[in-house]
């Protein structure tokens, strides 16, 4: 292309390269080198006319050349290019193909841990629920244990207060002391307070260490369901003799 082109430089007319040189040395200083320089001018304008009438052709069949080649390379690049194209589909492909799987196992995943927790959560609750049936069941059997032993209590006969003995001439009262006489009237109601109130651990030691003996749980109280209290202030006689 170089050689061609320098080929084609040397068939130009020797004018072509010379006289521009030439007309850079024209000073414009008067009319008459007003003149010449205008004459220049147009001489350089045809110049330009056949410098380019003279590449024309040459510039055509570079032209020619360049699409040619052009389409040339596209034969090329075009089975490179799909080959590229259809190898960067087929890595999408996979990243979604991949990625899916992993939002499905995350899916699977976190359903297992919803199930898991449902699961533990029922069997908690069972075992609260058979825990409270034990605990139930354990306070049916002391309830049972102490109706069973108030009943006893209630057989139990509390023998009346003795009464005051009549004072004799020549004696004296110095002093007097509590008497409590307990008896159970209304069985169910008693144990009915015992479990509310929280007294079923007195009840069952006035029960089984006091021999039945309700008054040493009862200490000041005088009233409580199902039971009947009598308290009387006994005198306590002592002789008068000196």
């Amino acid at each position: 292309m170089t050689t061609n082109t320098n080929e084609a430089t040397a068939a130009l007319p020797v004018a072509v390269t010379e006289y521009p040189a030439e007309c850079l040395s024209l000073e414009v200083v008067d009319q008459a080198s007003y003149g010449r320089a205008g004459e220049a001018v147009g001489l350089l304008g045809k110049l330009e006319v056949a410098v380019t009438d003279h590449f024309r052709p040459m510039k055509s069949a570079a032209h020619t050349a360049w699409k040619a080649c052009c389409a040339r390379e596209n034969e090329h690049l075009a089975p490179i290019q799909a080959a590229r194209d259809q190898l960067r589909n087929r890595m999408k492909a996979w990243l979604a193909a991949e990625e899916r799987k992993r939002l499905e196992a995350a899916r699977a995943a976190e359903a297992a841990a919803r199930a898991e927790r449902a699961r533990l959560e029922q069997e908690a609750e069972m075992a609260r629920q058979a825990q409270r049936a034990a605990t139930a069941q354990r306070l049916e059997v002391r309830a049972e244990q102490a109706a069973v032993k108030a009943e006893q209590a209630a057989a139990a006969v509390v023998a009346p207060p003795p009464k005051a003995p009549a004072v004799a001439a020549g004696t004296s009262t110095i002093a007097t002391r509590r008497q409590v006489s307990v008896s159970v009237y209304d069985l169910q109601a008693f144990l009915a307070a015992v479990v509310t109130r929280g007294d079923l651990p007195g009840v069952a030691h006035a029960i089984m260490v006091r021999q039945y003996d309700l008054r040493s749980w009862l200490g000041d109280r005088t009233e409580y369901p199902g039971l009947a209290i009598t308290v009387e202030q006994v005198p306590v006689v002592s002789s008068g003799r000196k």
